[in-house]
């Protein structure tokens, strides 16, 4: 090494090419590239065909739908739309209730309400016919006035078939937040009817044969129009697929709500006497 030479100077050595072994394609490799072919999708093939080696066995390619058929909606069941979510949820709430121990829940409730629907119903009748020991409409129609009711006549009718339209909606349990409603109403009247009827508190039923009576049947009614209201109808009725029936929650307390209002707003509109003076 001379002065004013570097080991840099000297001539670098060439590295040998690449080899990979047989079918080798790789840079530097003499070797052809190896043809590319379409496979079509779904079909089978071989793994001699590999790149990489033989393989021996053979699978099948798995079909990946395209973007234009997942776009035209073509039916993938890997593929679940919101729709089909949706539905799927609607489903599930609709066998829930057959899922859920209710035992005897729904015949409890079935009980209150043709209990309490036909007694209105049957005294519905007894104003509107004069059976079974009831006034007709004439006779309703004095009641009324002897108790101090405006509009006598106009709601000598309205009552008994309130009465008649809520005991039957209540008995097949149809709309049964509103029929509830308007029993609540008609019993809040009834209730301060008979307590109107005699001074002071009467609460319980006078079972002595004497004048007057008090307020223990009226209030039966009334809770249980009240407890009908909040509860729904059951299974067992014509609003089986409603909400209501299943989750009654703040429809029906404004129902409620709604029917004690026009009870109240009733007995002081057309009335308006103190039922406890």
């Amino acid at each position: 090494m001379g002065v004013g030479t570097s080991p840099f100077d000297e001539p670098t050595g060439e590295f040998p090419p690449a080899t990979g072994g047989p079918g080798w394609s790789g840079i530097g490799s003499d070797e052809p590239d190896p043809e590319t072919r379409v496979i079509p999708r779904g079909q089978v093939i071989s793994r001699e065909d590999d790149v990489f080696g033989p393989g021996g066995d053979e699978q099948q390619t798995t079909r990946i739908p395209s973007y234009e058929e997942l776009s035209a909606g073509a039916p993938d069941p890997a593929r679940r739309e919101p729709a089909d979510i949706a539905a799927a949820m609607d489903q599930a709430l609709t066998d829930s209730p057959a899922k859920v121990r209710r035992g005897t829940l729904d015949i409890g409730l079935l009980v209150i309400r043709v209990v309490l629907g036909g007694i209105l119903f049957a005294h519905g009748l007894q104003k509107l016919t004069g059976n079974w020991g009831g006034p007709d409409l004439d006779g309703f129609r004095t009641v009324l006035e002897s108790s101090g009711f405006d509009y006598a006549h106009a709601l000598s009718i309205a009552g008994p078939v309130g009465e008649v339209v809520v005991g039957v909606l209540l008995v097949v349990g149809f709309l049964t937040p509103l029929a509830a409603a308007g029993a609540v109403a008609i019993l809040i009247n009834a209730w301060c009817f008979m307590q109107a009827s005699t001074p002071g508190l009467q609460f319980f039923t006078n079972q002595s044969g004497a004048a007057g009576s008090g307020v223990e049947f009226e209030t039966m009614l009334l809770a249980a129009a009240v407890g009908v209201a909040l509860t729904g109808a059951g299974l067992i009725s014509l609003d089986v697929k409603r909400g209501w029936t299943r989750r009654p929650f703040l429809g029906s307390f404004a129902f409620l709500l709604l029917g004690v209002a026009a009870g109240v707003v009733v007995w002081v509109v057309f009335n308006g006497a103190n039922p406890f003076g």
